[in-house]
């Protein structure tokens, strides 16, 4: 694993798969699902949100509910044309230190063999890490865009993400 160089000298010129961003919102719905109606506050002249039973859809037909979640590193995982072509939402996967997998999962993911988690190496500023790739999210692009990059990768590493997504997705060896 270490001997693949895996992050680029230097960051892309434009935002990239296999990008690492940082301080991304990823959010996980709670049970039970709590939806949410903005209001005016009586009188006051301020809005805030009520918690109501069923959904409401605002005028963009939009339902809001209550979520929890977590500001994290994540790796780009949309294909670099497809960011080209100015995509509204970008495919994003948590990434987090390697530490922080219990000892037995450990070993599976630093030896690639866990289908699900993959192994990074060395990530600029957070060291070893894995990516989820249950655990794929798509995220506004205007957010992405305005998120500090931390590494690009170089294309040997982008070559094993592209690889490993594919595993992922059909569980079938490219």
């Amino acid at each position: 694993m270490a001997e693949l160089a895996w992050w680029a000298e230097t960051l892309q010129n434009d935002l990239t798969q296999g990008d690492i961003v940082s301080a991304f919102p990823i959010a996980l719905l709670p049970k039970p699902l709590k939806y949410l109606k903005k209001m005016s506050t009586l009188g006051q002249g301020k809005t805030g949100w009520l918690e109501v039973s069923d959904p409401f859809l605002d005028e963009n037909d939009q339902t809001y509910y209550l979520a929890k979640g977590r500001v994290i590193q994540g790796i780009i995982v949309s294909h670099s044309c497809d960011i080209d072509k100015n995509a509204r939402r970008i495919l994003v996967a948590p990434i987090a230190k390697i530490e922080s997998l219990q000892e037995n999962h450990r070993e599976a993911v630093v030896n690639q063999t866990n289908i699900r988690l993959m192994a990074l190496p060395n990530v600029p500023g957070l060291g070893d890490a894995y990516a989820d790739l249950r655990s794929i999210t798509a995220v506004p692009a205007e957010l992405i865009h305005e998120l500090k990059r931390n590494a690009s990768m170089t294309d040997q590493a982008l070559l094993l993400l592209q690889t490993r997504l594919i595993e992922f997705f059909t569980r079938k060896q490219p």
